[in-house]
């Protein structure tokens, strides 16, 4: 069977797809992944064929800009309703007709798309192929995915196909990723929904390793360890500096992933107890963390959930308000609002979820309920079957 897996780029919607596309290449089939330029070297190294698709995430957050100047004087989870729609209609645009393109040329018999590329659930229904959406973070409220759809909806009519009453996703099977002790909205479709429990991504034939990282986790391991992270699209946020700086305060071990090649400087003083690193694998550090501060990216979030550690949210925009949420809803973490995130918040907060035991025994509740949900292996076989309808 053809599969041809779809993002927007960026590792945030890439790498919680994986997982999925590895589990179909161990099943025998023949995978292909259509994304932009940023993250095809990434998807190389996990043996998984590419074709680019669409411009960098940056690209079309800069043209959202300049097309919604009111964002200007908005802030929080006001600026983040009024971003996305908009933002992911650029992308639909974009990447129509190359996807037609793509689509018409490898002739797959299964998309899978990311929510964020909204080109795909209509090139699928186009073309008559069976859909996936797989989702890269937990369940979206639906007024979101209805706001969305209304912003792609003009495409949806120009290709004289009735947009599906659910959203853009009404004709496509679900991928959830969200746990059940959360409370969420419907599902996003009227097909099957395939619940699933995140999973790490190895590099094909590569074991994880991290020599550096490996030696300093062993040199103090009797000291609590926090990990600061702000993902891949976020690392440059001024608020990553102020959270590092809170945090080397405490009496704690404390990592933190930035491309920043100045904060390792300005952290230098709080000696060997800091480690500032460009990328860290996931997988080789929350084993070891009591606690995760973060700006509540889908990739942090949900893989600190997963392994059972507290959170601390520190949300700036898109989906990361939703996720903070969730942290607060589920009694595994704490968050704080934007202009409540200052040096003394952040470290007062940090220090709460290392000291109070209801933290991590509830974030451990969480991660067991979540570890009994479906493999990425088992719903592969599941779900790669012809459509019947």
């Amino acid at each position: 069977m053809r599969i041809l897996f779809c993002s927007m780029g960026g590792l945030g919607h890439t790498l919680p797809l994986i997982p999925m596309a590895q589990a179909c290449l161990r099943l025998g089939h023949r995978v292909y992944w259509a994304t932009s330029e940023d993250t095809r070297s990434h998807l190389h190294a996990h043996g998984i064929e590419t074709t680019r698709l669409g411009a960098e995430p940056t690209l079309y957050s800069e043209q959202t800009h300049a097309q919604l100047p009111e964002l200007l004087g908005l802030h929080g989870r006001d600026r983040a309703s009024a971003f996305g729609p908009k933002f992911f209609q650029l992308i639909a645009q974009d990447t129509l007709d190359p996807l037609r393109r793509i689509v018409q040329e490898y002739k797959p018999d299964f998309i899978v798309y990311e929510p964020g590329l909204l080109s795909a659930p209509l090139v699928a229904a186009e073309h008559h192929i069976a859909s996936i959406h797989h989702a890269f973070g937990i369940r979206r409220p639906l007024s979101r995915l209805h706001a969305t759809a209304l912003a792609v909806e003009p495409l949806w009519d120009h290709a004289g196909i009735p947009i599906p009453g659910y959203g853009s996703f009404g004709r496509s099977d679900f991928i959830d990723l969200t746990p059940p002790c959360l409370v969420a909205d419907a599902n996003p479709t009227q097909r099957r929904v395939w619940p699933m429990r995140v999973q790490s991504a190895h590099p094909a034939g590569q074991t994880q390793t991290n020599p550096l990282l490996e030696a300093w986790l062993a040199e103090r391991a009797g000291e609590p360890l926090v990990y600061l992270s702000f993902g891949t699209v976020q690392h440059g946020n001024p608020m990553l500096k102020l959270a590092a700086q809170a945090l080397a305060e405490l009496p704690i071990r404390l990592l933190v992933t930035s491309a920043d090649p100045m904060l390792a400087e300005t952290l230098s003083p709080m000696g060997k107890r800091v480690l500032v690193c460009h990328f860290v694998s996931q997988a080789l550090v929350l084993p070891h963390c009591q606690c995760v501060v973060s700006h509540a990216g889908s990739g942090t979030f949900l893989g600190a959930l997963a392994a059972g550690v507290p959170q601390l949210a520190l949300p700036q925009a898109a989906d990361q308000f939703l996720n903070a949420d969730a942290l607060v809803q589920t009694a595994t973490g704490l968050s704080l609002e934007p202009h409540q995130q200052t040096a003394q918040t952040i470290a007062a907060h940090a220090w709460q979820l290392l000291t109070l035991a209801s933290f991590s025994a509830r974030a451990g509740v969480v991660a067991r309920e979540w570890a009994q949900m479906p493999s990425a292996d088992a719903v592969a076989q599941a779900a790669f079957t012809p459509s019947t309808s």
